[in-house]
């Protein structure tokens, strides 16, 4: 046998032995080191990469927006969406309302930032949620409020990538103010 073979089965039995008589510590030891935990998530997103196949900038930052980081801490910047009648919202989100609460109207609020925060105000209430939270212009129908959500947060995330995250907020702020 030649001496590199026996080589490589001496190091394999003393890692193997190692291993088992450590009760695998090594193991965990490399798991928590950072560089090995950089090694996989690059390998990981080697493989998305390669999957996905971006074509430019802009795919890979929808990509990274489009990924469930839990955004707990906001700007607190809210997209006026559309108001409608309670009884309106009723058909279309098919939920049930108070008889009672069917005549009133409410006002659609969606975060930019965090897709499962939105508040649903009602509109005698609108003024005292607007006083209290930054609120930014959306369109009034339906139809066109998802479109500009997604362009607004695109718009958002991209400065705040590109200038941080003080500036994208003054961007947006001054040319969406709902106040204007």
């Amino acid at each position: 046998m030649e001496n590199e073979v026996l080589d490589e089965i001496k190091e394999e039995y003393n890692d193997i032995s190692k291993l088992i008589n450590s009760n695998f510590s090594e193991i965990s030891e490399l798991e928590n080191n950072p560089i090995v935990k950089r090694y996989k998530y690059l390998k990981w997103l080697k493989n998305e990469v390669e999957f996905r196949r971006f074509n430019n900038s802009k795919d890979i930052l929808d990509y990274c927006i489009d990924q469930k980081f839990d955004i707990k801490k906001t700007n607190d910047i809210w997209m006026y969406m559309f108001e409608c009648p309670i009884e309106e919202w009723e058909r279309i989100t098919n939920t049930k309302i108070s008889e009672e609460d069917k005549s009133k109207i409410i006002v659609w609020y969606a975060n930019i930032e965090n897709l499962s925060n939105e508040e649903l105000v009602l509109k005698e209430k609108q003024k005292e949620f607007e006083s209290t939270h930054k609120v930014v212009t959306g369109k009034e129908t339906i139809l066109d409020c998802y479109d500009r959500h997604y362009n607004l947060r695109h718009e958002f995330f991209t400065s705040c990538v590109e200038e941080g995250q003080d500036i994208a907020v003054q961007k947006i702020l001054k040319k969406y103010s709902k106040t204007k």
